[in-house]
């Protein structure tokens, strides 16, 4: 089970070479604070980082056990590790990205039941919080961005909450051939 997997189990027991060409068509950057980071046309989303290899990309099909593993059935998720030395000098880091099937009320309030505490947070043009367990400070770290009926998780163990609300203003919404174009599965 790659970390991804056990990284979003994770969440959900609390609930009961580097960078590349899309290839896709140009995403979508939403400019109304409330707005989706994803639309119709764009259900993805990849990291656009030189710093970040991209190490697994699903899109799960509706029947597939491992995208209702979850109490939020899961669309997609996409894992990436941080490669090489940034400015910061940080490196062996991990992060995922998941578009769980729920509003981002119904997932915080999850999450909130199983002890994270969440509150808004800045990440740009879209409306987030962001949330941690206080007794666990080097637990989970997790930033919810609404995405119309879905929530886009990011999550890290790695990154502080304030390192991680940086990576959705990082992230480009793509169309399924720029999904493929990265590595990801569809239809898995």
């Amino acid at each position: 089970m790659t970390r991804a997997v056990v990284g979003a189990v994770v969440g959900v027991l609390l609930l009961a070479g580097c960078g590349g060409d899309d290839g896709g068509d140009p995403p979508t950057t939403p400019t109304a604070a409330g707005a989706s980071i994803i639309d119709a046309a764009h259900p993805y989303l990849v990291l656009e980082d030189p710093y970040w290899d991209l190490q697994e990309a699903v899109d799960y099909r509706e029947d597939n056990p491992l995208a209702n593993i979850l109490a939020t059935a899961t669309d997609w998720f996409i894992e990436y590790d941080h490669c090489g030395s940034d400015a910061s000098g940080a490196s062996d880091r991990n992060i995922s990205i998941a578009a769980l099937d729920a509003p981002m009320s119904e997932v915080a309030a999850g999450l909130s039941s199983a002890g994270l505490e969440f509150e808004p947070i800045d990440v740009g043009a879209w409306n987030a919080l962001g949330g941690l367990i206080p007794s666990m400070p080097e637990g989970a770290k997790i930033i919810l961005v609404t995405a119309g009926e879905q929530t886009i998780e990011v999550q890290s163990h790695d990154l502080s909450l304030d390192e991680l609300a940086e990576i959705p203003a990082a992230l480009q919404a793509v169309d399924e051939s720029g999904w493929i174009a990265i590595g990801g599965v569809v239809d898995l």
